[in-house]
């Protein structure tokens, strides 16, 4: 586990008057209009952790009008262990620094050698930071935390993913040039679109010739249906009539036994009979 800042107390310090911050988590965001202090609290962190050499650019740290400027931060080293910083100026150029366990229990015996061991493995000027590259303020990040991030496969994965986006735009400069090459096509849409237009209703005027044959062959099959029944009921009638003659014939012999009609006046009742009838079927 990286080490990392868990607590910071600033009184009297440049543009600050009092500030505490304890982070919770890996982001701080430091918002506020100009003049608030927000560049005054980053300038704290780097005094905090910087040697005395670095604090010299640092012109009057004490706040106006006040004696003394304290900064005090608590470092958490990991495994339960914590490293408590208290760094103090004065108005008149006195600078004195004090770092303890976390508990308060043991000072430090060489305070500025144990900064210079945490300072090149958990810090950095977060002015200078601020002014960094893209690029260079994520080394910075991924040397400061615990992260499974390889830089280095990140950077090949990225150069291979640009290689491939250069292939393409390559390819598609190849067909769009080949596309433009072609020549123009005389055939217009609009025309493709009447012509199917077309078709289609050709098309439905022939499905509606063969439904109309359709209905008309049905309509023949039901009045050929009619006649035939027709047909048969004057056949059976006739049949029917057959037999009544010939009923009468015998009655006639059996009553007059001395008429003696002969066969041609038996075939001139038979086709007055059967004209009555058929006359009697035109009628109806």
């Amino acid at each position: 586990m990286s080490s990392r800042l868990i607590q910071l107390n600033v009184r009297n310090f440049l543009g600050i008057d009092a500030v505490q911050i304890e982070p919770d988590g890996n982001l701080v965001v430091l918002n506020g209009p100009n003049g608030a202090g927000k560049t005054s609290v980053l300038t704290a962190i780097w005094a905090l952790l910087a040697s005395k050499a670095g604090l010299k650019n640092i012109d009057q740290p004490v706040h106006n009008g006040k004696g003394t400027a304290v900064i005090e931060g608590v470092i958490d080293l990991g495994d339960g262990e914590t490293l408590r910083i208290t760094r103090s100026f004065t108005a008149a150029g006195g600078m004195n620094i004090k770092v303890m366990a976390g508990d308060g229990s043991m000072a430090v015996r060489s305070p500025e050698t144990a900064l210079k061991k945490l300072f090149t493995s958990i810090s950095f000027d977060p002015l200078a930071f601020s002014k960094m590259r893209g690029k260079e303020q994520v080394e910075v990040y991924l040397r400061a935390v615990d992260t499974e991030l390889d830089l280095d496969e990140l950077n090949v994965k990225r150069a291979q993913i640009f290689d491939e986006r250069t292939e393409i735009n390559r390819e598609v400069s190849t067909v769009t040039a080949t596309l433009q090459g072609l020549p123009e096509s005389t055939a217009s849409a609009d025309d493709e679109e009447v012509s199917g237009a077309s078709i289609m209703a050709e098309r439905d005027a022939a499905q509606a010739i063969i439904d109309g044959l359709r209905g008309e062959n049905e309509r023949i099959r039901l009045n050929i249906a009619e006649y035939n029944e027709a047909i048969s009921c004057y056949q059976s009638e006739r049949d029917q009539q057959a037999q009544r003659i010939g009923e009468l014939e015998w009655l006639l012999r059996d009553c007059y036994p001395g008429c003696g009609l002969t066969a041609r006046q038996t075939q001139s009742i038979r086709e007055r009979i059967d004209a009555a009838l058929s006359a009697g079927k035109e009628g109806e």
